[in-house]
């Protein structure tokens, strides 16, 4: 029976290239000596986009823009081996995953692949690019921003589309609705499993709160130029940004 990496090991992406611009996957053990790298797979001349455990196969999925693009894609690693690459283009940047099937999603620019084991089952579309993605536990809903893009330019403005979040049922793997933020982009978004609001950092330095059915009830302006990440502390209940 494959063991569960992350039970006792932690898989990090090495950000640093070799001379011949080859990434690998490191994996570092999680008991002592903590931190000892026990193993490494080389993931040949490019480098990576995003990595995503699956605890319930045991499979790594690392997206890797690959020095010839085309050859660029999601491998998947188990035991440190690699057990198949899925071809995809542009690779993705983001990936997260469902605890309730399994499946991963992958976003590949405007669209979602959606990743049962090494095969991608089902693609969802969407009308612009994905900047980041949460997977809502707790009504089984795929949220997905979309992020703003130029559509015009008069004189020296541009005209943007604006930003919307998009609700999709992974059961059908469908768009059920959607809210419009607003002409700014983000980078982040957090799930607060104590009352299922979902908070959207943006890039302006504010975040939106919005409940699970797409209702924006608030917005928190921090001191912040750019918010890069929000973390949900469950013995508090606090949010650090």
């Amino acid at each position: 029976m494959r063991k569960r990496l992350l039970s006792t090991l932690l898989l990090i992406l090495l950000l640093a290239p070799t001379l011949l611009n080859h990434y690998s996957l490191i994996a570092l053990s999680m008991s002592k000596p903590v931190g000892n790298i026990v193993n490494e797979i080389n993931l040949g001349e490019g480098e990576p986009t995003s990595i995503l455990y699956d605890p319930k196969n045991g499979y790594t999925y690392v997206g890797f823009a690959a020095l010839y693009y085309s050859e660029s894609g999601i491998y998947v690693i188990a035991n440190y081996t690699e057990v198949s690459k899925i071809p995809t283009l542009p690779p993705p940047r983001i990936m997260c995953y469902n605890p309730q099937n399994g499946d991963v999603y992958a976003d590949l620019g405007s669209s979602i692949s959606v990743i049962d084991g090494t095969t991608i089952v089902s693609n969802i579309t969407l009308n612009g690019s994905i900047s980041t993605m949460l997977y809502d536990r707790l009504n089984g809903i795929l949220y997905v921003y979309q992020a703003p893009w130029v559509i015009a330019v008069e004189g020296n403005y541009n005209i943007l589309t604006p930003g919307i979040m998009y609700a999709i049922n992974v059961s059908n793997n469908t768009v059920i609705g959607y809210v419009i933020v607003g002409k700014v982009n983000s980078q982040h978004m957090l799930l607060d499993p104590s009352n299922g609001y979902i908070y959207v950092s943006l890039i302006n330095g504010s975040i939106i709160v919005i409940t699970p059915n797409l209702k924006i009830v608030g917005t928190i302006n921090v001191n912040i130029s750019v918010i890069y990440s929000m973390l949900y502390d469950p013995v508090n209940g606090y949010i650090y940004i």
